[in-house]
């Protein structure tokens, strides 16, 4: 099934759901950070007055 398949199938289930239920809420795993990785990205902001990018240099400036 293609991604879009999948969206589909999931938006018909939640228009399922919400025909008995008042709320429905989405939940999906969250990112694991590691422990300091929001200081090192504000310091990042801080000194270049940018957020690092998907790029090496943006991610080896975070190390």
């Amino acid at each position: 099934m293609s991604d879009r398949g999948n969206v589909q199938s999931i938006r018909r289930a939640i228009k399922q759901l919400k025909e008995v239920v008042d709320d429905v809420i989405l939940l999906r795993l969250v990112p694991f950070w590691m422990r300091d990785l929001p200081t090192a990205v504000f310091r990042f902001w801080i000194e270049n007055k940018s957020l690092p990018g998907p790029d090496a240099a943006g991610a080896n400036a975070l190390s």
